[in-house]
């Protein structure tokens, strides 16, 4: 399908080398509800490459750039480089999860 070979273009600038999975299509159907162009996804992609959880850290740039009202690439030019706490972001909000989670555990124990 065209949007199954759209997440391949976002996996290969990101950096990653495996087939779209259904967490790929949430998230890719999540940035356009957020209204961002296939050239902004690509961008936070190309931004995200090399970093240890590439999708994650696309989702980080897309939120953020959101939050920041940069729905393109001048609005990005305009506001700076707002994609640089997204990893730090996203680590706190997994280690936050993760806290829950091992909490739920216990809880049944």
């Amino acid at each position: 399908t065209l949007v199954e070979d759209f997440i391949k273009k976002i996996l290969l600038a990101a950096g990653v080398s495996r087939r779209p999975n259904s967490w790929d299509k949430e998230n890719y159907n999540v940035w356009k509800s957020w209204n961002f162009s296939d050239e902004m996804i690509l961008e936070a992609a190309r931004l995200s490459a090399g970093k240890s959880s590439p999708i994650a850290y696309v989702n980080g740039i897309l939120s953020n750039w959101k939050n920041k009202g940069a729905f393109n690439l001048s609005d990005v030019n305009s506001v700076g480089n707002i994609a640089g706490n997204s990893q730090e972001t996203y680590n706190a909000y997994y280690e936050q999860k993760r806290f829950c989670r091992w909490l739920l555990f216990l809880r049944e124990l």
